[in-house]
Parts: C-alpha cells; structure tokens; sequence
C-alpha cells in the first residue's frame, strides 16, 4: 500500500515536473543510447513527421525491477503530456525487452518514458535504446540471416556474423585495370562495425532462458558478467571471406567439450541472428583449424595438419610454408596470365569480369589445397549421403607441403560448383575445364549438392547449399 501510495505521489510530481519539459528530437533513421533515475522526470523524445510508415522499437539494456513505462502518442496535440493522463497515448507493449510500434506518423510523435509502479525505490538506473527508421522493418529483434559455421575441432569451432558492411572495392578501368593482391590489402571498415556480441549455449538450450533474450543490448551487457548467460572464450576479428558479401566478424571460439552440440546467436547492433547449430568433433579427431590466411580467406575448417609446435590453430605466421608457397606461386601465375588479356576493354561476359575470375579462382584453388577433414555419418536422413572419402594415416599427402598423418581421417570434397565457378567467371582464352559429371568428376568432387548433379539448374541440388544452419557441411566451398 505503501509503494503504491508513493507511486501515485510520483505520477503527480512527474505530470508537473514534465510540463515545459524540452522533448529529445529522434532523427529518422536514428539509434540512442538513455538512461531513467529513479525519482527522475518522465523522458520526452520527439519523432520528426513522416509521409511513409515509420519503425519504431524500444530496447531494455538493463534487467533491474519493475521496468520502466513507455507511452506514445502520433496525434497533433492533445494539450497534454505523453504518458497515463494523455487520452491520445497509448502503453507501448514491451515483450521480452523489446517493444515496437510500426504506423503513420505523418504530424510526428511523441514517447515518453515513465519509471514504473514500484520503481521509485529502485536502487540503480534503467539503461534503455530507442530505434526509429522508415519502413516496416523493426530496428530491434531477430535478423533473418543467420551466422555461419566455419567448422570444428574437438574443442574449438569458428563462427562468422552474417555480412555487416560492403566491400569497398571498386572495378578497375581500363587500361589501367588492375587484378586483385594475390594477398588482399582492403582494409576492414573502422567506423560501421556494430557493437557484436556471442552468445554460445550447450543445445538444448535456448536464448529464450536469458532473461530479455529479444533485446542486444540487454544480452550484451549481462555477458559482462562472469556468470553471464552463454559466456565463452572467443577471439573476435573482421574478415572479408567474399568481397560479393561483404564484411564479417570472425569467432574463434576455443575450450570446447568434445561431441557435444550447441547453439549460437550473435547480436550486431539492435539486431540479433541465430539460431546456429553445430557438434563438436569426437575427442579424437586428428586435424586442426586453419583460418586468418590472408590469401584464402574463405578457409576456417581443420586440414591434415599436426598441431602447431605452438598453438592449437594454424594462422597465416604458422602453416608450413610449402603449403603457403605453393598457393601464392598459383595465385602469380593465374595473375600473370590474366594480365596478357585486356580486361576492362575486351568484354568476354555482359555480368563477370578479369576481378571475379580472379576471385572464383582463388576460392576454387584454396578448397582444392588445403584439403577439409570431417568426421560423422556417410548419410544424412534418407536419401542425402555425404561425399566423405576416407583417408588413411599411411596414404601419400594429399597436397604439396602436407606429411602424412599418424591417424586415419575421413576428407569432405570440395564442391564442383567451385569449379565450374572458375569456367564460367574467366575469359575463355584460359580453357578452363571440369571434370565431366557422367565420368570421372565424382572421384574428386561433390556432385549434385548446390546445383543439380549435371550442372544446369543452379540451386536445385539436394541441399542447394553448402552449409546450412543445422551445422552440416556438405561440400567443401562456395559459403561466403
């Protein structure tokens, strides 16, 4: 009876305090940051008018009882203050943490955030985000691209953000056309990178147990907790895998338990994208990760490789340098070759140019050298069988630089679709041939997964995809 009389007090001294008040004008489109104190005036924000529909979302940051009351209002003007007196305004529905509203605004709006019943002995503050854009899309909630899978070891696993920032590499004019660095020198994006956060949980648990699970900033700042919800040990860097797609946040997580499956979300920004599943490999699992090789940007998965003298993972300052070699030296010649023909002159393609045939190689080239160790069943479901091919300990190197391993592993095979990627990317003066699909190719490559088996109808294989968000890999390649 107490609180509530308190409360009531509150609601008076606020309707007062408030008149006069200077509302927060929010740009359209616009992302901030505020905080409520207890005892503290309602906030005010202002919404500029609009003559298309107009997103708007509310985060909670912070878990601290009772959360704060939003109101808001897109009437001309009632007379009075947004909040529980104003007959125009309404409660905005806060779900999860995250409320949104997506309507007219064509005279603007007003929000106004109120402490809420019982609030005003609150020991703290309430942390809060207020998104609004044009659209229909709401600036807070799930992203509907999902992260990717790199792969596994027994105890580490690598997972990618979906795409955040366009590469901003341009088409080169001729006769000044200039083929890509055989070691790509594009610089990662310093500005646009958006506070990302990993959330990893042991299957089956679920985001849904965090509390305010809808909202980024809420989950972000309770992984700064030591016993935050889905904490884990992971190295975070930007990577460029394709320069189609664009920009990514690579995580290496690491101190894995073996055989065991979890689940993954990744906030960026207001958004958060997940599900994403995988399984570790078996606590015996002979291979180690290769990634953060500048040249084959695209390779984050365990090769036929003993473990670094130092190290558990294999980076661009540690994979034998045969290996490395072998692929710049491919990498020059393909250069060399594409400079005796006119690119940017001479069009061999009305959509692909010298630059994505350069890219489609480099991608077909590392696929093929560093070859991809997997483990787990031959067939998946009824009618989908994977295209493993099992290697023994004793067998000679399956690539320049490569010595045998002292254990058996089983090898996925690279996708034909990378191959064929290179025919149809370059010019035809190269030759570039495949394997035929009714011969041999099936000895040495993936058929029939992404495109159907004879190559003619593109994503209609039978999966249509390389990966997906179940953790299967199903060939070796073209997942940007």
């Amino acid at each position: 009876m107490y609180t509530r009389c308190l409360y009531l007090a509150y609601l008076l001294l606020a309707s007062t305090l408030v008149f006069g008040q200077v509302a927060t004008i929010l740009s359209l489109p616009s992302l901030n940051s505020f905080a409520l104190e207890p005892l503290s005036a309602p906030m005010l924000f202002s919404i500029p008018s609009s003559s298309s529909q107009v997103a708007l979302s509310l985060a909670l940051c912070s878990t601290l009882q009772p959360p704060p009351v939003v109101f808001m209002t897109n009437a001309t003007s009632s007379g009075a203050v947004v909040g529980p007196t104003d007959p125009s305004s309404w409660q905005l529905a806060i779900n999860d943490g995250v409320g949104v509203w997506i309507g007219e605004m064509r005279n603007g709006g007003m929000i106004g955030v109120w402490v809420g019943n019982g609030g005003t002995s609150a020991s703290g503050s309430w942390s809060y985000e207020i998104a609004v854009q044009e659209g229909e899309d709401s600036p807070h909630g799930f992203n509907p691209s999902a992260p990717l899978l790199g792969d596994t070891t027994s105890s580490i696993a690598i997972v990618l953000s979906p795409p955040f920032h366009a590469s901003r590499r341009l088409e080169p004019i001729y006769p000044n056309y200039t083929l890509p660095h055989v070691t790509p020198d594009e610089r990662p994006p310093t500005s646009s990178e958006p506070d990302t956060a990993l959330i990893v949980l042991k299957t089956p648990e679920t985001v849904s147990s965090i509390p305010l699970y809808r909202s980024a900033c809420a989950l972000r700042q309770q992984l700064q907790t030591p016993q935050g919800i889905g904490r884990v040990a992971a190295n975070a860097s930007l990577v460029l895998r394709d320069p189609e797609v664009g920009w990514r946040t690579e995580f290496i997580i690491q101190d894995l338990s073996p055989s065991t499956n979890y689940t993954v979300f990744i906030t960026q920004g207001p958004k958060i994208s997940g599900p994403l599943y995988f399984l570790t490999k078996s606590p015996n699992f002979p291979c180690t990760m290769v990634h953060a090789l500048p040249y084959c940007p695209m390779v984050t998965y365990p090769v036929p490789l003993q473990p670094p003298p130092f190290g558990s993972v294999y980076d661009r300052s540690n994979l034998p340098q045969a290996i490395s070699s072998s692929i710049l030296k491919s990498l020059e010649n393909l250069s060399k070759t594409l400079s005796t023909f006119p690119c940017g002159r001479d069009l061999y393609s009305p959509l692909r140019t010298c630059q994505n045939c350069f890219d489609a190689y480099r991608a077909w080239l590392c696929t093929v050298s560093l070859p991809r160790c997997t483990e787990g069943a031959t067939t998946i479901g009824s009618d989908v069988q994977r295209p493993l091919v099992s290697r023994p300990g004793s067998s000679p190197p399956r690539a320049a630089g490569f010595f045998p391993l002292t254990a058996d592993y089983e090898e996925l095979q690279p996708c034909i679709e990378g191959c064929n990627l290179v025919g149809r990317d370059c010019p035809p003066f190269l030759r570039w041939q495949c394997p035929s699909p009714s011969l041999n190719a099936g000895n040495s490559y993936a058929l029939g997964y992404i495109d159907s088996r004879d190559g003619t109808l593109q994503g209609k294989g039978v999966t249509g995809t390389a990966t997906d968000i179940w953790g299967n890999i199903w060939c070796n390649g073209l997942s940007g």
